[in-house]
């Protein structure tokens, strides 16, 4: 009895383990390719190519760590991108959003739509 109570509490530790890990990844995906998407209005090219490459970096860990969902989203927006005929990542957005909700058991958010925003301040 012993060692199977020791396997279930190590097996329960590591899912707890990965379920953090993921959540941890995929929030700060979220908050790189929200900031990467507003990112129009951004003048200097060095802060410009950092959103790019931190968009990147988002996508490249939602195709490791990502539901199949999440995955699949990434991919046609990653596509879009490059073939330049959508640029908008709120169906991406959208689908963390909810998919993290969900792992940390909070309710639904329904009708946002493009509810992503950036406030843009001087520099001085």
């Amino acid at each position: 009895v012993a060692p199977v109570n020791h396997f279930m509490t190590k097996r329960r530790e590591h899912e707890k383990k990965l379920a953090e890990m993921r959540i941890e990844h995929l929030i700060k995906c979220w908050k790189q390719i929200e900031r990467a998407s507003n990112s129009e209005k951004v003048a200097d090219r060095a802060e410009l190519n950092r959103r790019y490459d931190e968009l990147e970096d988002a996508i490249a860990s939602i195709v490791l760590l990502g539901a199949k969902k999440e995955v699949e989203t990434a991919r046609k927006f990653a596509v879009a991108l490059a073939e330049g005929t959508d640029k908008s990542a709120t169906e991406l957005l959208q689908s963390l959003r909810d998919s993290l909700r969900a792992e940390l058991e909070l309710e639904p958010v329904e009708g946002l739509g493009h509810f992503f925003f950036r406030m843009h301040r001087d520099k001085k």
